[in-house]
């Protein structure tokens, strides 16, 4: 057996795991590994597993560079295993017996040992039949999911497309995509659904996505609930009528550890809210500013009966048939209010949008919501509930940090190498930077904990975090509620302290936000401004209370507080890595999906106007705003601050980190085309930067973005062997302006006065020079490199204490700050002070190969977007451009 790494898996919530399906990706080293079949899965004693593995992506020489795992694994209740990842093992896969799927004109028939499914081709039922040891459990007659607009009419899930996304031996999913029908009328909600079924589990994964695909007006650049772009409707739900005769009996348990109630009638639990202590919380307002919930938790009602009443359900709803049992279970159940689930002896029924909410539901214009249900099967109510508890906490790996180093898997993980252990300063820096980083999940304070203060739940808002920085002026008891929305790519920061410790909760707090972002953060329509189409929303605006704009940052209440009003999504914040990277660790399409959308839409930004008016419309305006700068007024909020091409800021490093996450994720050289075309218009290496006025911090801190994106866009061309002149010329002007760096940077706090509000922020943004020098120090030598490095401990160790000062250093955006901060620099030091760290290039050269090298990317680039563009002007997109403006 040729060992590769070998990584542990914790069963860590007391339950008894016996042929566990697990899912999960892993990176491998450029040049180990070509083929799936090359590689083998074991466990701690030696024994071959079940295992089918998928590549995600690879490497310039073709070899593997993420790999999708399909596994099962026996543990005990709270037993620590290890898994065994090898090469050149040959003979049978163990996965070689596993699911069954049988294709007709009509259906799939997939079996999984005793339990048979059957998938209708023609509606979304959306399993059209289902037996256990040859019993029927559920025999649909029609479809099982029903739309009620906001007049009472019903609309039925039907027609669409049925494909197969993933087929092995152990996993197969089915992708349903669809619209609501009423006779023959269609309704504008798009939706989507994912069925998943696994060898060995009893149950089906039903994933389904509801989307409004229409662009909302957003009159004034102001985005309110209310918007005509809306679509409102007043109840969705699924249903899965019962066989035979129905069921012996219906049975609900409500919470885990509550027991399981028995009834011969109708039953249904209702989630009005989240349960918690501010579920009242102005968090949860409709268009009108009305706070929606009215019940404090749950109910469960028998008809006009309440039987009882609770905080927080996590319920469990099914059904006796024949000495089978048959049940639904929805994972962050109260989480995403509201939400019911009932039966009767003739069907069990989801509602994921339940009517007897306080209504009608508003899904704004681009907006869209995934929800994910759990069909079991069992003996009998028991085995169902263990069934549940064991699909709501599945198994995580843990894999070695070292390994993803190795695999330049992603930023680098902080660890205290070499002289840093002996280094008092630094090294008590290290200790309070981890402690920091830890209190995320630690105590009262933690992210998970702050999400009760402004009742951070409910279908729309589960998984942001709570903005608490923007709440430091606010006087009051009412909650001030502030969205956060992934600034500084909490998703990738949350998944690199992940690898870094193994500790599922950070894996739990980047899943949840990207599952948060990918649906309610991220534009999904086509029919508005090429610069809003698919990109991000902001954060809620600085100081100022969400109010009806909820995750879409502008709201026309902010008027009252400040002169100018207006915004939308915008390459100042956009950010697709994490997303990425969620991709890669889970092989879950639908983030690669989000991401590529973020991809798209800074894709387009960089090619600029795909209207003729909207070309005309910025001439006009750049003329204007140079006619007033003439006369000594400001043309446009922010006038000062560097667009996407007018020099290095925060738009175009994060346009510059986004299209090398269109490259990594596709492979399509035209992103890195673009990437060179921006560098060149934004940096040079015989720039003149003291004219660039970057010791302005309030608007020019944001340089240290786009560097710290120049120093990814090597590292990506590097690995890649594209050692080109596009190359030559990027590494001289970031090697050009770390050496400036190293001559004017001051820590800011050291000056306050030039600072509007000079907080903790400041301090944690001093990690991301620290990052940069040390960076630069990677691509020199000699004595330029011993200077770069230790200025970037200094820069470590200054913000660190400073942060250490401030009472408000644990607040989210530090933190988030610090998440995806101060890594690189902390290995690139350790690797440095052992001597290990590969020498780089000698300064003179580096500067005399950008001027001798072409870099024929940038005409390359330029050619393609005039071409680009040409080709995509058509009257109908002239006109959606001019409704758009006009706002009508």
């Amino acid at each position: 057996m040729n060992q590769l790494t070998t990584f542990e898996i914790f069963e860590q919530y007391g339950l008894e795991r016996s042929d566990e399906p697990i899912t999960f990706g892993l990176p491998l080293p450029v040049g180990s590994c070509r083929e799936p079949a090359e590689l083998s899965l074991y466990d701690g004693a030696g024994r071959r597993l079940p295992a089918v593995f998928t590549p995600l992506a690879r490497w310039e020489d073709g070899s593997l560079r993420w790999l999708l795992c399909d596994t099962r694994v026996d543990l005990k209740a709270g037993e620590k295993g290890s898994l065994v990842l090898a090469r050149g093992e040959a003979g049978e896969n163990p996965a070689a017996a596993g699911l069954e799927l049988v294709e007709t004109p009509e259906d799939y028939r997939i079996t999984a040992g005793l339990a048979q499914f059957s998938v209708s081709k023609q509606d979304f039922l959306p399993l059209s039949r289902i037996t256990l040891g040859g019993r029927d459990l559920v025999k649909a007659a029609e479809s099982g999911l029903v739309l009620t607009d906001a007049a009472g009419r019903l609309w039925r899930a039907a027609g669409g497309s049925w494909q197969i996304a993933c087929q092995n031996p152990l996993r197969l999913v089915l992708k349903w995509t669809g619209r609501f029908l009423a006779k023959d009328e269609a309704h504008p909600l798009e939706c989507e659904g994912l069925l998943t079924f696994c060898a060995g589990r009893r149950a089906v994964e039903v994933e389904l996505r509801v989307r409004n695909p229409q662009a909302a007006r957003h009159p004034g650049n102001r985005w309110d609930l209310g918007d005509p772009g809306s679509l409102r409707f007043r109840e969705l739900t699924l249903n899965f009528p019962l066989a035979g005769e129905g069921a012996e009996g219906i049975f609900l348990q409500a919470e885990p550890e509550s027991e399981v109630a028995r009834f011969t009638d109708a039953v249904t639990l209702y989630q009005d809210s989240s349960g918690g202590e501010n579920w009242r919380s102005p968090n949860h307002v409709n268009a009108q500013g009305e706070i929606l919930p009215c019940l404090p938790g749950y109910e469960v009602r028998s008809g006009e009966n309440v039987l009882t009443r609770g905080r927080r359900a996590n319920p469990l709803i099914g059904a006796a048939l024949d000495g089978a049992g048959f049940g639904l279970s929805m994972p962050a159940f109260w989480e995403n209010f509201p939400k019911a689930l009932g039966g009767n002896p003739g069907t069990l029924e989801w509602g994921i949008f339940p009517g007897q909410s306080r209504g009608p539901y508003e899904l704004q214009g681009g907006e869209q919501k995934t929800h994910t249900l759990f069909v079991m099967l069992g003996r009998d109510a028991d085995e169902l509930a263990a069934l549940r508890d064991r699909l709501h906490r599945p198994l995580v790996p843990k894999i070695d940090p070292e390994w993803y180093r190795r695999c330049a898997a992603g930023p680098a993980l902080a660890h205290a190498g070499g002289d840093a252990r002996r280094d008092a300063p630094l090294n008590r820096a290290l200790g309070d930077y981890l402690a920091l980083i830890d209190s995320a999940l630690e105590g009262a304070d933690s992210f998970f904990a702050r999400r009760e203060r402004i009742d951070e739940y409910g279908w729309r808002h589960f998984g942001d975090l709570y903005a608490d920085h923007e709440a430091v002026f606010h006087q009051g008891d009412e909650p001030f509620v502030s969205h956060y929305n992934n600034q500084y790519d909490v998703i990738k920061g949350a998944l690199l302290q992940f690898w870094r410790t193994g500790r599922s909760d950070w894996f739990r707090l980047a899943r949840e936000l990207a599952d948060h972002v990918a649906d309610i953060d991220i534009y999904h329509t086509d029919e508005d401004r090429y610069q809003y189409n698919r990109g991000l929303f902001w954060h809620t605006d600085h100081h100022l209370p969400a109010a009806t704009a909820t995750h879409r940052a502008i709201s026309r209440i902010h008027a009252e507080y400040k002169d100018c009003v207006g915004g939308g999504p915008a390459p100042d914040h956009n950010y697709a890595t994490g997303l990425a990277l969620m991709y890669w660790t889970t092989g879950e399409e639908r983030y690669r999906e989000a991401a590529l959308e973020l991809v798209e839409n800074i894709r387009n930004l960089v090619l600029g106007p795909d209207t003729l008016a909207e070309r005309g419309f910025q001439l006009v305006r750049k003329s204007l705003a140079g006619v007033r700068a003439r006369i000594g007024r400001k043309g446009l909020v922010y006038a000062d601050v560097f667009g996407v091409l007018d020099g290095p800021g925060r738009a175009s490093g994060n346009v510059l980190n986004t299209l090398l996450d269109g490259f990594l994720l596709t492979e399509d050289g035209e992103f890195l085309d673009l990437a060179g075309m921006l560098i060149r218009r934004c940096v040079a290496p015989t720039q003149d930067i003291a004219s660039l006025d970057l010791e302005n911090v309030e608007l020019r801190w944001m340089y240290t973005v786009f560097l710290k994106a120049l120093a990814r866009y090597l590292e990506v061309k590097e690995m890649w062997g594209l050692k080109d002149g596009m190359f030559a010329y990027a590494r001289a002007a970031f090697v050009h302006y770390a050496c400036w760096m190293l001559e004017n940077e001051a820590p800011y706090l050291d000056r306050p006065e030039i600072l509007e509000f000079p907080n903790e922020t400041w301090a944690a943004q001093e990690l991301r020079k620290s990052d940069i020098l040390a960076l630069a120090g990677k691509q020199v030598r000699g004595e330029l490199r011993d200077r770069l490095m230790e200025r970037s401990a200094f820069f470590f160790a200054t913000g660190v204490a400073q942060m250490q000062s401030f009472e408000t250093r644990a607040l989210t955006r530090p933190l988030a700050l610090l998440m995806t901060n101060g890594a690189d620099a902390l290995e690139l030091q350790g690797l440095w002070r052992e001597g290990e760290l590969p020498e780089g290039g000698d300064p003179e050269e580096i500067f005399s190969a950008a001027r001798r090298t072409p870099t024929g990317s940038s005409v390359r680039a330029n050619r393609k977007i005039l071409r680009s563009r040409l080709t995509s002007i058509s009257p109908g997109r002239e006109w959606r451009w001019i409704r758009n403006r006009l706002g009508f």
